[in-house]
């Protein structure tokens, strides 16, 4: 592809973009008086001609032909960062412009120079970064970058800053990176209103029915007490016939073909993250479709517990919020609670985690499971858990032991069993209250023996 047809192609990203935010009500008030444009051109003083810009939105009050607030979108499609005199050759445009009150956005998919950011932030021009070529863990049901707001916190703020900042960097979810007025943010609504917003307080005329702030529009993913988690889960195994032990995914996902038209696949297609780690699976939805990638062994605890794991989003009507979802190698690494910065997709995530460790080790069979082992082990809860392991020998071989057999009873990993057993009140319980589930289950084994 030519370098003017591959600008061209990135100019109708932005603009479409844009215009979807015009048309959809999330620019800043009555569609009727943003008027957006592609190479319109705009009287020069200096230059006694028009100065032709890639992309123009006109706002107007109403009854006035005139714009009030120009808006001008320099498209840069490099593949590099954006350099501090490229900024200062568009700025210099912009002041040539005489009508209205003008502002300046930069539109690119690769970042920015410090020295842009900080040069395009005196200047009071916006920055815009577009990055929708690689394949994002999320993808939601509504546009992220259409949201006007979500619960980020900080790590909301750091993945745009990085985002616009570095150019190697790719979020997992947000395909646009914006910065305006001093605030960093992936809401594309946000970010234009911050750019106009310093404009109309600037001028003495009514803006009031020109410029309103964008609508609160959160990521509200339902709570799901865990308790209907795992009863959801019973409720699966119970249709696909569960007797004990190992769960058949291969029946569950049967069952499901046949009650949610779930399509499942197995490709031996390699997919890998921006980050370079190696997609396990994925599930999208309308149609409902579970995938798992590489040719993967479907018996091995790893792609066990990702086809779980999808189907917890299915089973739990996770389509409401996002279309596609994939698991990454490197969701396997983290230990301890990812933050993804936005509430939402976090519970999306616990929930699908929970459902998918449900359904491997359901807990009646689990507890009656482990409950015979500490009997052939001879364990007693002495005050430090059941498992209780530490530096001392016998302590960790009674933990190996026990973890061992499980793991090959259920087809899990060492890693989801020992979770889950923590979270029974079972492994290194004597570090918390005793759960109502480590009370029944030393009722048994007091009874069994």
């Amino acid at each position: 592809m030519n370098s003017t047809k591959k600008g061209d192609q990135f100019e109708d990203e932005v603009y479409d973009l844009l215009a979807s935010e015009i048309a959809e009500g999330r620019f800043l008030g009555d569609p009727d008086r943003c008027r957006i444009f592609k190479k319109k051109g705009y009287y020069s003083p200096d230059r006694k001609r028009d100065i032709v810009f890639d992309i123009s939105i006109e706002l107007s009050l109403a009854g006035e032909e005139q714009p009030s607030i120009l808006i001008l979108v320099e498209c840069k499609n490099l593949s590099r960062p954006v350099e501090v005199g490229e900024a200062e050759e568009f700025y210099s445009k912009i002041e040539q412009v005489g009508i209205a009150k003008v502002k300046g956005i930069i539109a690119s998919p690769s970042s920015f120079q410090r020295g842009t950011i900080d040069y395009s932030e005196s200047k009071g021009m916006g920055l815009l970064r577009i990055d929708s070529d690689h394949a994002f863990k999320w993808v939601l049901a509504r546009p992220a970058h259409t949201l006007a707001s979500f619960d980020f916190g900080q790590q909301g703020t750091n993945d745009a800053l990085r985002s616009i900042s570095d150019d190697s960097y790719t979020s997992d979810v947000f395909s646009a990176a914006c910065y305006a007025e001093g605030v960093f943010t992936s809401s594309v609504s946000l970010f234009l209103y911050s750019v106009v917003r310093e404009a109309a307080k600037s001028e003495l005329s009514d803006y009031s029915g020109l410029i309103v702030p964008p609508p609160e529009q959160l990521l509200g993913v339902d709570y799901l007490p865990e308790l209907e988690i795992e009863m959801r889960s019973i409720a699966l195994l119970s249709q696909a016939n569960y007797s004990g032990g190992s769960v058949s995914l291969d029946a569950v996902l049967k069952d499901l073909g046949r009650r949610d038209d779930l399509e499942f696949l197995e490709s031996e297609e390699d997919l890998s993250t921006p980050g370079g780690s190696s997609v396990l699976g994925s599930i999208s939805f309308n149609p409902n479709r579970i995938t798992v990638y590489g040719g993967a062994d479907r018996n091995s605890p790893r792609t066990r517990f990702t086809i779980a794991h999808e189907i917890g989003h299915l089973t739990l009507e996770h389509g409401r919020y996002m279309d596609k979802e994939y698991v990454a190698e490197s969701d396997f690494a983290l230990s301890g609670k990812q933050s993804l910065g936005i509430s939402g997709l976090e519970r999306l995530e616990w929930q699908a985690n929970t459902f998918a460790s449900y359904l491997l080790m359901p807990s009646e069979s689990l507890l009656k499971a482990f409950t015979h082992l500490a009997v052939q082990f001879n364990l007693r809860d002495k005050g430090f858990g059941w498992l209780f392991v530490d530096s001392q020998r016998v302590n960790r071989e009674n933990y190996f032991k026990v973890t061992d057999r499980l793991m090959e009873m259920f087809h899990v990993s060492r890693q989801a069993l020992s979770i889950r057993l923590t979270r029974l009140g079972i492994l290194n319980d004597s570090r918390s209250q005793p759960t109502q589930i480590g009370s029944s289950l030393r009722k048994m084994q007091n009874d069994l023996f």
